[in-house]
């Protein structure tokens, strides 16, 4: 074949490869302008946890990574306040805007349910913030929190980095009249364990402020007549039953009791030992003691 008509055969393959070249350089430049972004996480009273992103981009493609793993169905963009259909990809979400573009995403992340505690992971190298409901029980706190804020019946802390979120929603919690006003976050330390049933690293730092009789009455404000009722059972059976026998003695679901018994665990009244399949509930103290 002559050398000419090779030439042309091949020309189509080399305009292919010059424009999808072009198409690459022109989205790595557009990608690489960069964003500011804001993150927030709600837990309301419901339990569902809520995740919303809001930010700026630059003219161009922007590929933000969530923090959260995301229900694919839950995701929803705005750009400049218009509804967008999203592009996730790899647990990332691509927006395209002109300059200075004003954009919020919203989406349930993915969750482990398990005894009744509800857990995910969020990471971000960005300030995010956590709303917590009144009826929300956090058991675990960020490890970088960075400012603290009281408003109505919400606990917001400021943080930053990993956080492995643990919690469970409190039965029966009652409203609080409204409250406002930036505190420091160690002055609200009693608060919180009070408000939101505590975890074992607040009980852990009430316990080293107060001590004595001071400190029983702080444990004793976190237990419920549900969680007296248990000790009360277990007293009056010789301080030992199974969780199946409380359960079955008060006619408490298995979740609900276990919620309890986790609860007590952490505030020392009792000891839950693991027996093959089964969980032997030691009574330790009682309440009132």
């Amino acid at each position: 074949m002559p050398r000419k008509l090779l030439i042309i055969r091949y020309i189509p393959y080399i305009i292919i490869f010059l424009v999808t070249s072009t198409i690459l350089v022109y989205i790595n430049i557009s990608i690489s302008r960069g964003f500011t972004v804001e993150g927030s996480i709600y837990l309301g009273s419901d339990g569902v946890p809520k995740i919303v992103l809001n930010g700026t981009i630059e003219e161009g493609l922007e590929k933000i990574p969530l923090p959260a793993k995301p229900l694919p169905a839950s995701v929803a963009l705005y750009v400049n306040d218009e509804l967008i259909a999203p592009i996730v990809v790899n647990e990332s979400i691509v927006i395209s805007g002109s300059p200075n573009s004003r954009f919020t995403v919203t989406y349930v992340p993915e969750t482990i349910i398990e005894d009744g505690i509800i857990s995910f992971t969020y990471y971000s190298d960005y300030d995010s913030y956590i709303y917590i409901d009144r009826n929300i029980i956090l058991l675990n706190l960020p490890s970088n929190i960075l400012d603290s804020n009281y408003i109505d019946n919400t606990l917001v802390i400021k943080f930053r980095g990993v956080f492995n979120i643990q919690y469970t929603v409190r039965e029966g919690g009652e409203t609080l009249p409204p409250q406002t006003g930036l505190i420091n976050f160690m002055d609200i330390l009693p608060i919180i364990t009070v408000l939101i049933g505590g975890g074992g690293l607040i009980i852990f730092l009430i316990l080293r402020m107060r001590r004595g009789t001071e400190a029983e009455e702080v444990i004793e404000e976190l237990i419920d007549e549900t969680d007296k009722a248990i000790l009360d059972t277990l007293k009056e059976r010789g301080g030992e039953l199974y969780q199946s026998e409380i359960m079955r003695i008060l006619g408490i679901p298995k979740t609900t009791l276990w919620r309890h018994l986790r609860r007590l665990e952490i505030l020392g009244y009792i000891m839950i030992k693991k027996e093959y399949k089964r969980n032997r509930v030691i009574l330790k103290r009682y309440y009132g003691s």
